[in-house]
């Protein structure tokens, strides 16, 4: 996937044109990265959106449709100001914990780049990014921020797409304790 992702980005060498289009990222829409507030009442029964789609976040609205996201019913247990997860990566949901101060694991194994000496990369710290092991933007609205590295020499590099490294941007093996 990361060669047909690779060539999408940079381009044939023939026309300097995508030769395929990527795949589609199956993730969902990241509408902010932090809690929603609600009010919820004892006994009443929830529609959370998982697409992040919604106009009307945390709650689906049915604009799911058409994608493999389904919206997730929960009743409440209690009346409560509840905090609702927004960035859709929590492992309680509907509920926030956290997850949107956490890097996304990108994949379980490093990245092979072709790096050239003196070029400046922007490599993503956050796991979000549709053009892994680099940022494109997507930390927008998080704590997150690409870290800029200059390459020494010309190189086969295995860049870090876990997030888990202690020497980013390149792999430690960190992936394999996952």
């Amino acid at each position: 996937m990361f060669k047909s992702l690779l060539s999408f980005f940079k381009g044939d060498k023939k026309g300097d044109k995508p030769t395929e289009k990527p795949a589609e990222i199956k993730r969902p829409i990241v509408k902010q990265y932090s809690p929603i507030q609600v009010n919820l009442k004892k006994g009443e029964t929830y529609y959370y959106c998982t697409c992040g789609k919604s106009s009307k976040q945390p709650f689906c609205d049915g604009s799911h449709e058409g994608t493999q996201f389904k919206p997730m019913a929960f009743t409440a247990e209690k009346d409560e100001a509840a905090y609702l997860c927004a960035c859709k990566q929590t492992k309680n949901p509907p509920y926030c914990d956290g997850s949107h101060k956490k890097a996304i694991v990108a994949q379980k194994a490093p990245i092979a780049v072709e790096l050239k000496k003196g070029e400046t990369y922007y490599y993503c710290t956050c796991g979000r990014s549709s053009n892994q092991p680099f940022c494109n933007g997507a930390h927008e609205g998080t704590t997150f921020k690409p870290m800029a590295f200059t390459a020494e020499k010309d190189e086969t590099a295995y860049l870090c797409a876990c997030k888990q490294t202690k020497n980013p941007p390149y792999c430690d093996g960190s992936h394999k304790n996952l």
